[in-house]
């Protein structure tokens, strides 16, 4: 199975299985048995020649309105339906050097768009804080989790909270990270993951 992918620059891109085909005839003798784990592909975004226009750069990617209104959607979701198509399931708005720039506004409508896309392949997404600016304390930053959490789980996918860097950088004691992780897992509704990202990552998260 192969897929050419059109960029906004013009170019393409060709996304192509055929070295599995070899396998293909022993892969039917064999026939569909039970997955034995589930794999899920956590892909970018892919963004409009107008974004060059920004004067970004990889610290200073520009504001998120900004961001949003240079993203390529259409070309962004072919390429979930391509990986879905495939077998993988899709772990959305996750990717670090990714989410921590276009927070909760941008990752809310691909969650939705994949959410769309996906029909029966169940998808993960990250949750966290981002759908609020200045987080004051732990109560805070637990509600907008749950909140994200939640959307996740009415969308049809499953959440995977993401790190908490406000609990590092606050020097925040053991007690603290079991408090805010068990007000999560109970004010969430339904499966939740959790996911773990070292400070080679973000920085933030040193002593996490």
């Amino acid at each position: 199975m192969s897929e050419i992918i059109k960029l906004p620059n013009g170019s393409n891109i060709l996304l192509n299985n055929d070295g599995l085909e070899k396998y293909k005839a022993n892969l039917d003798k064999i026939g569909i048995s039970r997955p034995v784990r589930n794999v899920w592909a956590s892909p970018h975004i892919v963004v409009k020649n107008s974004y060059d226009n920004l004067g970004h750069s990889f610290n200073s990617p520009g504001q998120v309105q900004e961001i949003e209104e240079n993203i390529d959607f259409g070309t962004t979701i072919k390429i979930r339906k391509y990986l879905i198509k495939n077998g993988f399931a899709i772990a959305e708005a996750m990717d670090t050097a990714q989410r921590f720039f276009i927070g909760w506004t941008i990752a809310k409508k691909l969650i939705q768009k994949t959410s769309n896309t996906s029909s029966n392949i169940k998808f993960i997404a990250g949750a966290s804080y981002d759908n609020i600016s200045h987080p004051k304390n732990l109560d805070s930053i637990c509600e907008a989790v749950i909140y994200q959490a939640n959307f996740i789980n009415d969308s049809g996918g499953i959440p995977i909270l993401l790190p908490i860097p406000f609990l590092s950088k606050n020097n925040c004691s053991s007690d603290n990270y079991i408090k805010i992780y068990k007000s999560l897992i109970d004010g969430i509704d339904n499966q939740v993951y959790l996911h773990w990202l070292g400070e080679m990552f973000l920085p933030e998260l040193k002593g996490y």
